[in-house]
């Protein structure tokens, strides 16, 4: 499939491999570890594939046990998920993890189940600590009902209830200008 990295399914059939998260890499609690896997481009594989993911520790040291990111992961074959690489077509898919925040620093991994083909694939990674600075720094500052603007000063804008937005166009004829209510 021409993906760099990835961890082919342990099961007897392989039929998916996993392209993220990548064995070993680290992410902080209360963070999101994205879970990618890729599948064969084979109308029957619901038939023979079933997958769950876990998110397990496998550090006796650290007292978690699971967490369920998806008891029946997602198995089309359409067209929004469709991939190329030399000539071969295959199916990607992307979960999200949030890790909780009060997830202990240690050595932990996601697990995919092969819940009708058995077997396990397993892919190691690391947390750290939760820092109160990362988080701030992935939240916003601005207010409900308060809209942005980059074109004003100090990126905020000021109107009052309705807002109003303004679209510029430009196309081979000029500038359009256009501002609508907002509803």
């Amino acid at each position: 499939m021409g993906v760099m990295a990835q961890v082919q399914a342990q099961s007897t059939n392989r039929r998916f491999n996993v392209t993220a998260p990548l064995a070993g890499s680290p992410y902080v609690a209360g963070q999101i570890v994205p879970v990618t896997y890729t599948l064969p481009d084979d109308s029957s594989l619901s038939s023979v594939l079933g997958l769950a993911v876990y998110f397990t520790s496998n550090d006796p040291t650290v007292p978690f046990s699971q967490a369920t990111i998806s008891d029946n992961a997602d198995l089309s074959q359409g067209f929004s998920f469709q991939r190329t690489s030399n000539t071969g077509v295959y199916y990607e898919h992307q979960l999200n993890f949030d890790i909780p925040k009060e997830t202990k620093a240690g050595n932990y991994q996601i697990v995919f189940v092969d819940t009708k083909g058995g077997g396990n694939t397993t892919v190691p990674i690391v947390i750290r600590p939760y820092s109160s600075s990362t988080a701030a720094t992935a939240t916003t500052t601005q207010k409900p009902g308060q809209a942005s603007n980059i074109f004003l000063q100090g990126g905020a804008s000021t109107s009052n209830t309705p807002t109003w937005w303004t679209l510029l166009l430009v196309s081979s004829f000029g500038l359009l200008y256009i501002q609508l209510p907002l509803v």
